[in-house]
């Protein structure tokens, strides 16, 4: 038996595949993918959570990239909702098993953050959307063509005076 070709399927039968009418007015608007935090219970984005699977020799390990096979257990990305949750025991809670949590999780989820974030400005000065150098920034922020600055904590006085509000507010 032949189908019949029609005109706004593109490859699959059915129509799982339409063509967008003309006259189709709908905005698909993308939302966020969400989970609920197993300490507070509040459901927030996945970019301001911290992700954790149990191990198959049931060690709490971070999933900071989110690839790790698992069940994911979700946790507010800040440091007392991490302890708490160590305290509490909600990890052998929410993995409904025994699960270890090593004492020195929280400065693992510390080192692994602070690995990506630098990993990720590393790969924006590769790209040339980070530029680093004092002249270059001071240049950039005269332009009013920045969006973020980082300084360095401990550094002299001199320097931390350039980059200050009212001289930035200035340029």
């Amino acid at each position: 038996m032949k189908r019949k070709a029609r005109n706004n399927i593109y490859g699959l039968y059915g129509g799982a595949l339409m063509e967008k009418s003309k006259y189709d007015t709908k905005k698909s608007v993308s939302r966020p993918v969400c989970r609920r935090c197993i300490i507070t219970r509040t459901v927030k984005p996945v970019s301001s959570m911290l992700r954790f699977v149990v191990s198959p020799t049931g060690e709490v390990l971070p999933d900071i990239n989110g690839k790790l096979p698992s069940r994911g257990i979700w946790v507010e990305c800040n440091r007392n909702s991490l302890i708490k949750a160590i305290k509490n025991n909600a990890f052998s809670k929410s993995a409904k098993q025994t699960v270890n949590t090593d004492d020195g999780l929280v400065d693992l989820c510390e080192k692994l953050l602070r690995k990506k974030v630098c990993d990720t400005i590393s790969l924006a000065r590769r790209s040339g959307m980070a530029v680093n150098g004092f002249e270059k920034v001071k240049e950039l922020l005269k332009q009013h063509n920045c969006s973020m600055v980082f300084s360095v904590q401990n550094e002299n006085e001199e320097l931390t005076g350039s980059y200050s509000n009212e001289k930035l507010s200035g340029m």
